[in-house]
């Protein structure tokens, strides 16, 4: 297993670690021919959050420290903690295939993971994390997004009236309202399925079976933690997506912005949907 980045390491860095795990989970699920359709949703979502890990990188990491420990430091958690459960959950992919020929699922861990047994849980588990990973990276890009679009106005002298910019505060900030009130619904299914598989009495079952219980009641408790985590995210960048809060940018003599190392000429000149966009980099 790759082992944590120190808490000093930026942003982009602890992405790009991330997105080795998540890329080699993704390659281990799409490995299994006969893979049932909850594996095909699965394999979906690592992608997604693949997707997302990547477009992380293109803020850099003097722009994202502009946001303050108390946003990045919670970030890098979130994505390190799900990327620390995409290495073990693949392990877990690799047990389950060990026994048969091709990469397949055996039919008896393919029935489980159908009919609601403890893998079945375990994939629950890792798809939460991955959604939750997923949402926090692509809110914290939009809040990033609607610095850097406020910086571009402010430095350019563009006359935005307060309504125009609570406006754009207002279309980040209300999806990132949302997300929490998914992610404390989450939180609350989390704690019920912990009790559930907690109080199942599995008798005398099979080394397997039993092994199975135990991995699947510390799938669910890695996905308490990696929500959690993202929780706090979240409502840090809620309070983040407040005009107010945005701290003013310097300027160069050319007139581009400058936010952290980077120069950006154009960037999130229009709004589109609600929601800032980059136009290009320097």
């Amino acid at each position: 297993m790759v082992e944590p980045l120190s808490i000093t390491a930026g942003i982009v860095g602890i992405s790009v670690a991330a997105i080795a795990g998540t890329r080699k989970l993704y390659k281990t699920l799409e490995k299994i021919t006969n893979a049932p359709v909850t594996i095909q949703k699965l394999r979906q979502d690592v992608k997604q959050t693949l997707d997302a890990l990547e477009s992380i990188k293109i803020i850099e990491n003097p722009d994202w420290d502009r946001l303050g420990p108390a946003v990045t430091r919670p970030f890098k958690d979130t994505i390190q903690k799900c990327a620390a459960s995409c290495e073990l959950f693949e392990e877990e992919i690799i047990r389950w295939t060990r026994k048969s020929p091709d990469g397949m699922l055996a039919m008896k861990s393919k029935t489980k993971i159908n009919i609601g047994g403890f893998k079945h849980h375990q994939i629950e588990a890792m798809t939460k994390e991955l959604q939750s990973c997923k949402l926090s990276s692509i809110h914290a890009i939009s809040v990033m997004n609607l610095y850097l679009g406020l910086h571009q106005y402010r430095s350019n002298e563009v006359q935005q009236g307060p309504a125009s910019i609570d406006a754009a505060s207002r279309d980040v900030s209300v999806p990132i309202s949302s997300a929490i009130s998914l992610t404390d619904d989450d939180l609350a299914e989390t704690d019920r399925a912990l009790t559930y598989i907690r109080e199942r009495n599995i008798g005398e079952q099979e080394e397997e079976e039993f092994d199975d219980w135990q991995n699947a009641i510390g799938q669910i408790e890695q996905e308490r933690d990696v929500l959690a985590c993202s929780r706090r995210l979240l409502e840090e960048l809620l309070s983040s997506a407040k005009a107010e809060n945005i701290p003013a940018p310097t300027q160069s003599s050319s007139g581009d912005v400058h936010v952290g190392s980077a120069s950006y000429s154009n960037v999130a000149h229009t709004i589109h949907g609600g929601t800032f966009h980059f136009g290009g980099q320097n």
